[in-house]
């Protein structure tokens, strides 16, 4: 089973993990060029130099993640946020960022693994405890 996790992971990245991030240590600052994102040193997020992302209310303590041109933002309690291995965690609720469309979704994973997203079928495709794949149906912000 840790094999498959692994796996499944690896298509998911925490953003600093990102291979074309670059750290301004004197900063505190992760860019990626290509696509205009920076995080400031202070967890808020900015693409082409607009603010994106405020840590505040329900996402204060929060995952921030890089799926091919997506950032997924996963809630997670205080204690959590303090867990060594907190990016391999279960989903429950997330936010979805198009860095392309520069639209926001959010889904309900229902305690998952994240595999994929298909942005046809407008749905997060994810593994449960016994790794059957589902398709949990996202919505688009206003």
């Amino acid at each position: 089973m840790l094999s498959i996790t692994n796996n499944l992971r690896a298509q998911i990245i925490p953003l600093f993990q990102h291979p074309k991030a670059k750290f301004n240590r004197e900063k505190g600052t992760i860019e990626i060029k290509e696509f205009k994102l920076l995080e400031d040193g202070t967890e808020k997020i900015f693409q082409n130099d607009s603010l994106i992302f405020i840590p505040f209310g329900e996402y204060e303590f929060c995952t921030v993640e890089i799926f091919k041109q997506f950032l997924i933002f996963t809630k997670r309690s205080k204690e959590q946020n303090q867990l060594a291995y907190l990016y391999i965690l279960p989903k429950n609720e997330i936010k979805i960022y198009n860095l392309i469309t520069k639209k926001w979704f959010e889904a309900d994973l229902l305690g998952t693994i994240f595999k994929s997203i298909n942005e046809r079928d407008r749905c997060v495709i994810v593994s449960d405890a016994l790794d059957q794949t589902i398709k949990r149906p996202y919505y688009e912000l206003n």
